[in-house]
């Protein structure tokens, strides 16, 4: 079983989990500058089907957005193949 961080071909996998589209947008076209291949995830259902199947390198999330429990339910499915960073955006 390869682990999440595990180097891999090609740019590095950013999930973006926001549900404002200008947002999520700028956060991906920035990311894009870089050496990342981003993908937006608007609600938890989407990212979890994203996290099992696409398996990201990094985990970009609106904590203000996904309500309480979201960062442990996300960050449990990770568990199982190993570490995945992740960046918690919020207004507060």
């Amino acid at each position: 079983m390869t682990s999440w961080n595990q180097q891999s071909r090609g740019p590095a996998r950013a999930l973006i989990v926001i549900d404002q589209p200008v947002l999520a947008d700028t956060v991906k076209l920035a990311l894009g500058h870089g050496h990342y291949s981003a993908r937006v995830a608007r609600s938890v259902d989407e990212a979890t089907a994203m996290l099992v199947d696409w398996r990201p390198h990094l985990l970009i999330l609106d904590m203000d957005v996904v309500g309480s429990g979201t960062l442990e339910r996300l960050t449990d499915i990770t568990q199982e193949s190993g570490r995945l960073p992740v960046i918690a955006l919020t207004r507060r």
